[in-house]
């Protein structure tokens, strides 16, 4: 799906200017100044992402053994087989599969492999309606709900314009109101 083209630039312009209401960044900023807010804040100003450095260890630096010693330790299955004679991308292939089953989450992964997780820091700071919020929150983006009665999303991006971030273009696709899809938006 072209998200990018005009009829679906449109669609997601119309759609940011009904769910994105005011860039509070200049607020935040000041408030985050005062220890009497910064707690509150925190959720967000930063978060951390075990999920990138989870997966390109797993691609590119795990050890046979290390597979070996995490399925072993971590998961309480009784697979058949024996890991001794498995290669190397049949365990990153166990693991991947158990991380999206959600039998263990990527935090769980980078403790046990001493993994420093990123560091995502908002840049931008917008009030955006209930609903958005919770569709970015489901996305993995930092929600801050209610604060002195403001919905309030920490954009880890800047200097595009909102309708241009991918994740506000998986949410739209999510919703089928993009050009083509079941509930277009198109002619709206």
């Amino acid at each position: 799906m072209k998200h990018d083209s005009s009829k679906n630039q449109d669609i997601k312009s119309k759609f940011v200017s009904r769910e994105v209401c005011y860039c509070i960044s200049s607020l935040i900023s000041e408030l985050s100044s005062n220890e009497q807010y910064l707690d509150d804040l925190y959720p967000v100003m930063r978060q951390d992402d075990y999920e990138g450095p989870a997966t390109y260890f797993l691609r590119a630096e795990m050890t046979k053994a290390q597979g070996i010693d995490f399925i072993e330790s971590m998961l309480d299955f009784n697979f058949t087989g024996n890991f001794d004679k498995a290669t190397l991308n049949g365990l990153r292939g166990i693991i991947r599969r158990h991380l999206k089953a959600g039998d263990f989450d990527y935090e769980d992964f980078c403790g046990f492999f001493d993994i420093e997780p990123y560091v995502d820091e908002a840049l931008e700071h917008w009030i955006v309606s209930e609903f958005l919020a919770k569709k970015l929150e489901a996305k993995g983006e930092m929600i801050l709900d209610d604060f002195l009665g403001l919905t309030i999303w920490g954009r880890s991006c800047s200097g595009q314009a909102i309708l241009l971030d991918g994740v506000i273009s998986e949410i739209c696709e999510d919703m089928e109101i993009l050009d083509g899809q079941a509930y277009s938006w198109a002619d709206k």
